[in-house]
């Protein structure tokens, strides 16, 4: 997928607050299913707010759009969800967590199913580094992820867990 985006950040007068803001248009190709080609757009927003001198929360949403070749794989959706960070100095410790939930809606009838496609999806995420943690002169955390998706078509619906190491 190639995409081009921009993406800025606004500091609040306090310098107690951040904002982000995030444009991504790109397209999708598929060598052997063509019908799934689409061009994909979203934007979204994030904003930060220090809470106490070791924690700081955050709400995030975000809106996407995909025009696929075919209408039944073109969709509409969004995301919302708050989270939460805390810095344990004593151990160099950044503990966080993260909820969302979400919707999506096709355009179209699935021409296998018959029927109009909408999914709703929920996802919470915890994650947990240390300053000490290092690699390669990279910090490093592990993520543990839940995320359920319910689609008005069963064969779509899954819940999916996640663990994984984030070199940044």
């Amino acid at each position: 997928m190639s995409a081009a985006s921009r993406t800025s950040l606004r500091r609040g007068a306090s310098g107690s607050s951040r904002e982000w803001n995030s444009a991504r248009v790109g397209k999708v190709k598929f060598a052997d299913f063509g019908y799934l080609d689409a061009t994909n757009t979203s934007a979204a927003v994030s904003a930060r707010k220090l809470v106490s001198s070791n924690a700081t929360v955050t709400l995030s949403a975000s809106l996407e759009n995909s025009s696929a070749k075919e209408r039944p794989y073109s969709y509409y959706g969004w995301d919302l969800g708050p989270g939460i960070d805390s810095f344990w100095p004593e151990w160099t410790l950044m503990v966080g967590a993260r909820a969302s939930v979400g919707s999506r809606q096709y355009a179209a009838t699935d021409p296998m199913f018959g029927e109009r496609r909408v999914d709703t999806k929920r996802r919470l995420e915890l994650s947990v580094g240390n300053k000490r943690w290092r690699w390669r002169d990279h910090d490093v955390s592990l993520v543990a992820s839940l995320e359920r998706n319910n689609s008005s078509i069963g064969f779509y619906s899954y819940r999916k867990t996640n663990v994984s190491v984030v070199v940044e």
